[in-house]
């Protein structure tokens, strides 16, 4: 009897365990792997929040620009764009005015599909808007806010310019240079990303020099680029 209640103490610990264990309705890893599930919405939306900031901050700079804010250049009817005389049919094609001699062109607009008679000066400008009118600027600058948020997690991004003839001394002087992220110094390079005629890059920071393009590398460039314009 004694050794019968003895084998009754030394299992009846084990039994309430198991019994607390079931009633609790889940195991420690359970609880872990639920605890580790109520973070992740979370972190999702610290992820949301920094991606909005962005989405946020470049929205403004736009706005500042005016970059959406313009006149729509180009003249809808049929009349010469530099001079203004009457041309007997709008032209399907470039053609010379009759009366100024002036080159016409012919494009389409992107957010109405009607065509313009356009001078040679304004075809920049026409192209420049094309790219706002076709929703392209807005998807560019959507991606732009989405790589600026998976760059915060390297604290920094480089900067790439086209170092070519139609580059300006302001893209060439950031070519290759690391842009600590939401730094003063931030705004203004993505001042130059978001205009809608830029063709700046921009490129991960692994800040290892086994990874990273060599800073000299890029010096040598930016050099290069700014004396090729003395000639």
């Amino acid at each position: 009897m004694k050794i019968f209640q003895t084998l009754k103490d030394i299992f009846a610990p084990k039994t309430e365990e198991k019994e607390k264990t079931s009633a609790a309705g889940e195991t420690p890893g359970k609880a872990a792997e639920g605890a580790r599930a109520e973070k992740l919405p979370a972190q999702e939306g610290q992820k949301s929040a920094k991606a909005m900031n962005y989405a946020e901050l470049i929205n403004g700079l736009i706005s500042n620009a005016g970059y959406r804010n313009y006149k729509p250049v180009g003249t809808e009817e049929a009349a010469c764009p530099s001079c203004g005389k009457e041309i007997d049919s709008f032209p399907v094609r470039k053609m010379q005015c009759p009366s100024c001699g002036a080159d016409i062109f012919v494009r389409t607009r992107a957010s109405d599909k009607r065509k313009v008679l356009l001078t040679g000066d304004q075809l920049e400008e026409f192209e420049r808007q094309r790219t706002l009118d076709s929703g392209m600027y807005d998807t560019k600058m959507k991606n732009l806010a989405e790589r600026m948020e998976k760059y915060s997690d390297h604290g920094g991004w480089v900067f790439l310019s086209v170092l070519d003839e139609k580059d300006t001394p302001e893209y060439a002087e950031y070519h290759g240079m690391v842009i600590k992220s939401r730094s003063g110094e931030e705004k203004k390079a993505l001042g130059l990303l978001i205009r809608p005629d830029s063709r700046a890059r921009t490129k991960t920071w692994f800040n290892n020099p086994e990874q990273d393009t060599s800073p000299d590398e890029y010096e040598a460039q930016r050099k290069e680029w700014f004396d090729s314009r003395k000639k």
